[in-house]
């Protein structure tokens, strides 16, 4: 890499959502180093990956910070892992700005017992 490359300063534009801190310290500024995306950057979010690599843990740390800076987000969850951890990560101050839609209470009040959950095709 050139000393061209390396002297290249950005400006902060907004407020950063912290995707992760350096292990170790910068010297140049004396502590470790936060990496994110500004808000002004970040629009929509989508995360795949294998089963078991932190997708729910980097999801709930993302909308910890919404919450935390009182900032709107919509989850949609197939499993309900993600929705009940973020659910219980929401202070009770915060409730009242909380909509909370199952689509799967409408589908059982309409067909009472006779749910079929997708969960159990080809068993």
């Amino acid at each position: 890499m050139s000393n061209k490359n390396q002297n290249l300063t950005f400006q902060s534009t907004g407020r950063l959502h912290v995707l992760g801190i350096d292990a170790e310290i910068d010297s140049a500024i004396g502590r470790k180093l936060k990496r994110g995306i500004y808000s002004v950057d970040r629009i929509h979010s989508l995360v795949m990956g294998f089963p078991g690599c932190g997708k729910t843990r980097f999801l709930l740390s993302m909308i910890k910070q919404h919450i935390d800076h009182n900032e709107g987000f919509m989850v949609i969850d197939s499993h309900s892992d993600l929705t009940n951890l973020v659910l219980s990560h929401i202070p009770p101050e915060k409730w009242d700005r909380v909509i909370y839609i199952n689509p799967w209470s409408a589908f059982e009040d309409k067909y009472d017992h006779q749910v079929f959950y997708p969960s159990f095709f080809g068993n």
